[in-house]
């Protein structure tokens, strides 16, 4: 007997979560062993239209995160579907449903964050931050099974909110089909002593993306590198993050060192990619950014700060540093200078993206698995 599911996305609408989303939809239409309804928010539809999926049982939702209108009609549409199984991929899904529900969260907000990141806010808004954590909590209680991205983040939610493990699984973030068309590095220019170094910060404007250190870190690099390096950011024209940057950039007269393209549709990320000598992402929290993967994918040198969440995922696959803009700007001088170090950790990298990480099809058969496995039970 088909096994009837709802793939739940109304909550993806920025970043990784749409790209993995998208991909899901991809893969999902071409499966007939499940029979899938799509319940997608329109970033996920547009996406996935891109990739080449069709609209076929496809329904657009706004997000029920904050938006009761639209978790009662997602409520009443799963009852009319009447599925076996509903997997929602990015929780807390804000409905409640009698069928079996599978969760996946990657918010490191619920399963792992600790002090730092909330810090991170400004002090009006630490407090607002802490009260959502809790409400998405709660909202991610009492669910059938959760499927999270990294061991490390199972371990932390099962440990925090005594989940046993046996109702859960992981299933590793992947590299998105696109990327496979530039997986040999050497497609990527060679630069040369006198050629501009792309450092690219593919990375929303969230706080704990940590981006504001930016300027500290080209004033820095100004010195250690000379004036032969660009970052590349990929921000909203108008948002507060990047007015804050510009307006450090030019008091400490480092605004030509740094260029926003905007927001990048994740088809033409590739194009970024192509060109960067180095990948930095500040983030002080995240479960496991899809920049991570393609990075290392692509053969790019890797810049993030040594916490145990990026640790777990990267490895000694990445150039690592502490905390200050001083020691960020060394790890970069580090990555685009010492060739052979640079070489040693994008082998481990490329291994590390084979074995773990696998294609954006595998994480979709992984799930898929899972599904067919508990809508065999019916219950967990």
């Amino acid at each position: 007997m088909t096994i009837s599911a709802i793939f739940n996305a109304t909550t993806n609408t920025t970043g990784g979560a749409v790209q993995n989303a998208a991909h899901f939809v991809y893969y999902a239409q071409r499966d007939t062993s499940i029979k899938w309804t799509f319940f997608l928010s329109n970033e996920v539809s547009e996406t996935a239209q891109a990739l080449g999926a069709s609209k076929d049982q496809t329904h657009v939702f706004s997000s029920p995160a904050r938006s009761r209108k639209e978790r009662t009609l997602i409520e009443k549409q799963i009852n009319a579907k009447d599925p076996d199984l509903v997997y929602t991929m990015a929780g807390p899904a804000y409905v409640r449903t009698c069928r079996t529900h599978v969760l996946g969260i990657s918010d490191p907000y619920i399963t792992h964050a600790g002090l730092e990141p909330y810090l991170a806010h400004p002090p009006s808004a630490i407090a607002k931050r802490f009260v959502a954590t809790v409400y998405k909590t709660w909202w991610c209680s009492s669910h059938s099974f959760y499927i999270f991205q990294t061991e490390h983040a199972r371990e932390c939610f099962c440990k925090r909110f005594k989940i046993p493990q046996h109702r859960t699984s992981v299933v590793p973030n992947a590299v998105g089909r696109p990327f496979y068309t530039l997986k040999n590095d050497t497609n990527r220019p060679n630069h040369s002593q006198n050629q501009e170094h792309i450092i690219l910060t593919p990375a929303a404007p969230y706080p704990t993306k940590n981006l504001e250190i930016i300027p500290r870190v080209a004033d820095v690099l100004r010195s250690d590198v000379g004036p032969k390096f660009l970052f590349y950011l990929t921000l909203p024209k108008d948002c507060l993050t990047l007015h804050r940057i510009r307006n450090e950039a030019h008091s400490l007269g480092v605004g030509d060192f740094i260029q926003n393209i905007g927001t990048t549709p994740y088809i033409d990320l590739m194009k970024l990619y192509q060109k960067a000598s180095v990948v930095f992402l500040p983030s002080i929290l995240e479960t496991f950014s899809t920049v991570y993967a393609e990075a290392m994918h692509l053969g790019i040198p890797l810049v993030i700060p040594r916490r145990s969440f990026n640790t777990s995922v990267c490895g000694e696959a990445a150039f690592y540093y502490e905390k200050k803009p001083a020691e960020a700007a060394n790890a970069i001088s580090h990555a685009v200078n010492d060739k052979d170090t640079a070489a040693k950790k994008i082998k481990a990298g490329k291994k590390i993206a084979a074995q773990n990480f696998g294609t954006q099809e595998q994480r979709y058969n992984k799930i898929a698995n899972i599904i067919k496995c508990l809508a065999k039970e019916g219950t967990v």
